[in-house]
């Protein structure tokens, strides 16, 4: 299996979601996916992206579960979206 098919099949059967809200994080996004990626438990990671002016969205479009606010608001305003995001998926399911 790829590392990407791997990836996906970890994400869908993932009990744990990691929201990184993020405003301009293109330098230090790198080193936190794999830190993510990293640990031993299955996860889903979301990068909630508030409008950033740097490389952010270009280096968390890999993730299936990338998100971007369509206005410029806080980290913590795209934290508050990506756990409403996973809890109406969770609902359909």
């Amino acid at each position: 299996m790829s590392s990407v098919n791997q990836r996906e099949t970890m994400e869908e059967s993932a009990l744990i979601s990691v929201i990184i809200p993020a405003v301009n994080e293109a330098e230090t996004l790198g080193a936190t996916l794999a830190s993510v990626r990293a640990q031993t438990v299955p996860c889903e990671i979301i990068v909630a992206d508030a409008q950033s002016t740097d490389e952010t969205l270009a280096r968390s479009a890999e993730l299936p579960s990338c998100m971007t606010m369509d206005d410029r608001i806080s980290s913590c305003c795209a934290l508050l979206f990506g756990i409403m995001r996973i809890e109406l998926r969770r609902k359909r399911l």
